[in-house]
């Protein structure tokens, strides 16, 4: 049982020792060379604003639900659905380890939202709130917010950066 304690310590120790908090212009480059600015007709935006408000940018989020399933890292993907996560039985659509989703390799979590986006009716909420302004590769400014009604973002403004 003590060995049990010391393994978990361990690989808790690990997971803290790998997180990351991107930024926001950081987290927009990544996504869009994952190909994500547009997949599912979801906007960079959409994705960023998406990130932002289900984990601040943080690849180690994690959050137990009262069904006893857990949301894992930036996206926050869901346990009981999506990834294997030891404690109890899923379906595992991603074919992804729950842990694979909290580093700051967001390759596994990318490729596992383009899956729930594909596989589901997509991104169908995103809370009201802040303002999302993201500067694309190409030097394009644009300002996202997420409306009443919990439907994904519109653009409010675009402007090119000086």
């Amino acid at each position: 049982m003590k060995a049990a304690s010391v393994l978990n310590l361990i690989i808790s120790l690990s997971v803290v020792a790998e997180s990351k908090v991107y930024t926001r212009c950081k987290l927009a480059k990544i996504f869009v060379k994952a190909g994500l600015d547009n997949y599912g007709g979801f906007s960079l935006g959409n994705w960023i604003c998406m990130a932002y408000y289900e984990s601040h940018y943080n690849t180690t989020v994690q959050k137990v639900l009262e069904d006893g399933s857990t949301d894992y890292g930036i996206f926050q993907i869901n346990s009981f659905t999506w990834c294997r996560n030891v404690r109890l039985q899923q379906k595992n659509h991603c074919h992804v380890a729950c842990s694979a989703l909290i580093t700051d390799d967001l390759t596994d979590a990318i490729l596992c939202a383009k899956k729930i986006v594909k596989e589901t009716q997509g991104m169908n909420y995103c809370p009201e709130g802040l303002p999302i302004t993201v500067t694309t590769v190409a030097g394009i400014r644009a300002t996202f917010h997420c409306p009443k009604g919990r439907q994904l973002v519109t653009v409010v403004a675009v402007d090119m950066v000086a």
